[in-house]
């Protein structure tokens, strides 16, 4: 956010609506595999599967904060209009 200040309402917003769309994502696959079941196996496996998608967005996350991860090319800052 040091890059641009003036848009950080516009990401956090983009981050809570994310992790709310994400969180009803999750949930209504849980009932679904869930079913009337219920068994903690299908559980476990739903929170293992959750967990890792997290472990790996975390570790996309990082890589692109230090510059190693694959993103879109970005315009020459030499060559933008003032």
């Amino acid at each position: 956010m040091s890059d641009h200040p003036s848009r950080a309402g516009t990401a956090t917003g983009l981050s809570a609506a994310t992790a709310i769309g994400g969180d009803a994502l999750i949930s209504s696959v849980a009932g679904v595999a869930l079913g009337t079941s219920g068994s903690p196996r299908t559980l476990l496996a739903l929170l293992l599967a959750s967990a890792s998608l997290a472990l790996v967005a975390a570790l996309w996350a990082a890589a692109a904060d230090r510059g190693t991860a694959p993103t879109r090319p970005t315009r020459d800052p030499r060559r933008t209009a003032c």
